[in-house]
């Protein structure tokens, strides 16, 4: 909230109904040195710990699964039950119950990722002139390497759709299957160990005919991005050659535009909040930017969204 949240309409931080434990590679830890339990259900911490925009989701499934055999160490081990796709739809299905009519757009944008509210809204107002009560849209960054008939489908870490896709879809998750144990076989269903991508594009596909639409403008200038802007900057399909990011898109596609940039860590958000909406004077994050790996063609980006935004003026 002291970052890009703060420039949004309304924004909701949906989470496990489990608070606490710590997350070491894929293991979590519920009890510290002392053996005390780290974990305990938000219901039991005290009124008025977690602010109001904080929404727990209870989950059908625990967070650990049973104890599988590792070849390549020789050793059982507790593994972390993926259960991202339960708290996708449940998540879906809350935000269509309770906040339905207070914003016409909905994007999911994941805890690391920075998102520019300002551009998002000038992408579907002015540049597409959509209708977000009577037209259905899914949209994104778009990849299709993923799926067994590569198929395309939304990054997840930032996937937007209108109010009529939140309100239709919310319905096709209350009524598909559950509780499946199978492996994926490319149904609309909540089973265990599904991901968000993937099952979240068959049930759009499989039940509204929606199919995903990149968010790209008529120059094909991509406007989210799924790795740091410095980065991306730098990607070109004629010198480097295809691979997975180009897999699909047109040929003249994947240039970036300035709408979401994918991070790895909450400083990271920090550092590109003050490179594009901090002040200039005593900003050592903008100082930083040209002298980075790529310096030059960052410095030269971020100064134009800057522009672009009129920060400086």
């Amino acid at each position: 909230m002291s970052t890009w949240g703060q420039r949004c309409d309304t924004i909701h931080f949906l989470t496990d109904a489990m608070v606490g434990g710590e997350l070491n590679g894929d293991v979590i830890s519920f009890t510290n040195n002392d053996g005390e339990e780290t974990t305990k259900p938000y219901w039991e911490y005290p009124p008025d710990t977690f602010p109001s925009n904080v929404k727990f989701i209870n989950m059908t499934r625990t967070w650990e699964c049973p104890p599988t055999y590792n070849k390549r160490t020789g050793r059982t081990e507790q593994k972390v039950c993926r259960h991202i796709w339960e708290k996708m739809w449940r998540s879906w299905v809350y935000v269509d119950e309770h906040h339905k009519n207070d914003a016409e757009w909905f994007c999911k944008i994941d805890y690391d990722t920075f998102f520019f509210p300002d551009n998002f809204k000038y992408y579907v107002r002015d540049v597409k002139d959509w209708d977000p009560v009577g037209e259905h849209h899914y949209f994104g960054h778009v990849i299709q390497h993923r799926s067994r008939k590569d198929a395309p489908m939304v990054v997840g870490a930032s996937a937007c759709w209108s109010r009529k896709t939140l309100g239709d879809i919310a319905q096709v998750y209350r009524e598909m299957p559950k509780g499946s144990k199978k492996g994926e076989r490319g149904k609309c269903e909540d089973r265990a160990h599904a991901t968000e991508e993937v099952t979240t594009s068959t049930c759009l596909r499989e039940h509204l005919k929606i199919e995903p639409e990149a968010a790209r403008d008529d120059q094909m200038r991509e406007y989210i991005t799924i790795d740091r802007y410095p980065l991306v900057l730098t990607w070109n399909r004629t010198e480097q050659g295809e691979w997975w990011f180009w897999k699909g898109k047109p040929k003249d596609a994947g240039q970036m535009e300035n709408t979401i940039a994918r991070l790895q860590e909450a400083r990271g958000i920090l550092t590109l909040w003050e490179e594009f909406y901090g002040p200039r004077s005593g900003n050592e994050a903008l100082e930083k930017v040209g002298k980075q790996r790529h310096g030059e063609v960052a410095k030269r980006f971020v100064e134009e969204v800057r522009k672009e935004m009129g920060i400086d003026q």
